[in-house]
């Protein structure tokens, strides 16, 4: 089985619903940013947290086709398009699909843990559908 592409999966994700900012699942409106659709079309939007299947998106930089920010994470230039210049999640994988590596070269089933997100005190990450946490989702 063939891993999804990372832009192909925010265009798929996009379909499913509206585009949210400044979160990755808005629970009033139903929408999800950029990385939120992506991980909704591979049915992991409710176990984001746990889990990150492009993990180039955070070994690799990239530079805002809109505004020439550079950033030393694709994944945190993802959320400044979706949550500063309001790009669609379809623009927005445009432009990723042209820094993406090829099918050969990515890592079919690499997961790798997020620890940069904010814990419980039971130890279980707080998936709080309306808590911002696009700014420290990148994972480390």
């Amino acid at each position: 089985m063939k891993a999804i592409r990372f832009s192909e999966a925010i265009r798929l994700g996009a379909m499913l619903k509206p585009q949210a900012y400044h979160r990755m699942y808005d629970a009033v409106t139903g929408g999800t940013c950029a990385l939120g659709a992506a991980l909704d079309a591979v049915g992991m939007l409710t176990k984001w947290a746990n889990v990150w299947l492009w993990t180039w998106t955070a070994t690799s930089g990239g530079r805002c086709p809109l505004c020439m920010k550079w950033d030393d994470f694709v994944s945190s230039m993802v959320i400044h398009m979706n949550d500063d210049h309001k790009c669609t999640r379809e623009r927005i994988a445009d432009w990723v699909a042209t820094i993406e590596p090829a099918r050969s070269r990515q890592k079919s089933g690499s997961l790798k843990r997020n620890r940069a997100l904010p814990k419980k005190q039971n130890g279980a990450f707080d998936q709080s559908p309306n808590v911002k946490i696009c700014a420290s989702y990148v994972p480390t």
